[in-house]
């Protein structure tokens, strides 16, 4: 039981590991998404062009 213990702990910390390195990858995505976005366009991305 106490490896399983260890293992469930390990498992547990792997996946908090890897939650954090996607959620930087995701801010690093969006900010190389912003440099291609256009001035007249919305953050929900309509066009202000009338």
């Amino acid at each position: 039981m106490n490896n399983t213990t260890q293992l469930n702990a390990s498992s547990s910390e792997e996946i908090a590991n890897n939650s954090d390195i996607l959620n930087q990858q995701a801010i690093q995505l969006n900010t190389m998404i912003d440099y291609f976005k256009l001035e007249s366009q919305s953050d929900d991305g309509n066009s202000n062009a009338n």
